[in-house]
């Protein structure tokens, strides 16, 4: 059975990457949620999906400067008060220099730690290297946008345990070589039922959608 996850919580009904669109994915029976972090320049994690808020990046904005612009991101210490997903919980590393996240990823194992249902995901491979030789212990997976790679050689070296691929990269033949490799495999991000459907029956592990209100009463039976 394919576990449904919530994109940025439930974005087609509410601001993503805030509270209520993470309680409104978990009213909906959502097994879990796909969130997006990004590091800002005063040490914190802003929840927050793209790289800049107006001019600036975040990881160059301050908590206090982000607050200002948009007073509806959270930060880190608000990922306590998540609700309490049954299942995973797939949390987005975002593009930002290495030394930035060496320096504040402490926030992010700590986090992880504490929830053993957390998957630190991201498309950067140094990051995720750096995940896998400092922090072996941590659940991670590697992002797939196009398949001019080998993701599944990639994944598997970078002792990632999932590869999370876009909608329209995946296959069959990548399923069966992840399978084979002990990878799961989840699929973002699908908005039609009847591709999600689809899905489960190729045995994609997890399907990350925009969609929860109409996923979870056909899909979860």
């Amino acid at each position: 059975m394919s576990e449904i996850l919530g994109h940025r919580g439930c974005r087609k009904r509410f601001h993503d990457n805030t509270m209520e669109a993470f309680w409104a994915a978990y009213e909906y029976h959502c097994d879990g949620i796909e969130l997006d972090v990004r590091p800002t320049a005063d040490g914190r994690l802003a929840l927050y999906h793209d790289n800049k808020l107006g001019a600036k990046a975040i990881h160059e904005s301050t908590s206090s400067e982000i607050i200002a612009t948009d007073s509806r991101i959270l930060f880190d210490d608000q990922l306590a008060q998540l609700p309490p997903y049954p299942g995973m919980i797939q949390l987005e590393l975002k593009p930002a220099p290495l030394s930035i996240w060496q320096q504040q990823f402490a926030l992010v194992a700590a986090f992880a730690k504490e929830n053993p249902n957390v998957v630190l995901t991201s498309f950067d491979r140094r990051l995720l290297a750096m995940i896998n030789r400092d922090h072996h212990e941590l659940r991670r997976g590697l992002l797939v946008d196009k398949l001019d790679c080998n993701p599944v050689g990639l994944a598997w070296g970078l002792g990632c345990e999932l590869i999370a691929v876009r909608n329209n990269s995946v296959s069959l033949s990548l399923i069966k070589k992840a399978k084979s490799h002990g990878l799961a495999v989840s699929v973002w991000t699908v908005n039609s039922l009847k591709r999600a459907k689809s899905l489960r029956k190729l045995g994609v592990d997890q399907i990350i959608t925009d969609r929860p209100w109409a996923f979870c009463p056909q899909l979860n039976r």
